[in-house]
C-alpha cells in the first residue's frame, strides 16, 4: 500500500520518500467516511469513554 521511491536527491542528508500505491491512495474514501463519522459522534464517544465501566 506504500512505495518506497528511491532517488538521488542533492542534499546533505540522505532522504527517502515514499508514495502511496494505488491501493493505499484507494483508502482516502473510506477514511474520510470514518473521519466524519467521529467528528459527528465526538461528544458521544468521549462521554463513552469517560463513563466508569
Amino acid at each position: 500500500m506504500v512505495r518506497r521511491v528511491r532517488m538521488a536527491v542533492a542534499t546533505d542528508m540522505m532522504s527517502v520518500r515514499y508514495e502511496l500505491t494505488a491501493l493505499g491512495r484507494s483508502l482516502a474514501e473510506p477514511i474520510a467516511a470514518l473521519r466524519d463519522w467521529a467528528e459527528r459522534n465526538i461528544n458521544e464517544i468521549e462521554r463513552a469513554h469517560a463513563a466508569p465501566e
